[in-house]
């Protein structure tokens, strides 16, 4: 989810940007967690990101048919979507441990 990094537009672009999504999803507007030292803890705190906004990045994807190709090339699949949740429970007690 790179592309959020390199792209205001895809935050902010009126009625299809992820921040629109948010609200129509019910999640506070939130930037994406990335970028992170490999540590248990960092890495938690991207998967969990990742987790907290499955939804409006979903709703992203559909509202935007013609979306950028940073985006498109990146997205992740449902089995994709599957493992981060996993990972996200799997890493939260390496997490809370240190």
């Amino acid at each position: 989810m790179g592309y959020f990094n390199s792209s205001v537009v895809g935050y902010n672009e009126e009625g299809v940007g992820l921040n629109a999504c948010h609200k129509s999803s019910g999640v506070p507007e939130n930037t994406l967690t990335q970028d992170v030292k490999m540590r248990c803890r960092s890495t938690h705190g991207m998967t969990d990101s990742l987790s907290v906004n499955q939804e409006p990045l979903l709703v992203y994807e559909v509202r935007n048919a013609k979306v950028a190709d940073g985006f498109k090339n990146n997205r992740l699949s449902l089995e994709d979507w599957s493992i981060n949740n996993q990972s996200v429970s799997l890493l939260m007690p390496l997490a809370n441990a240190s």
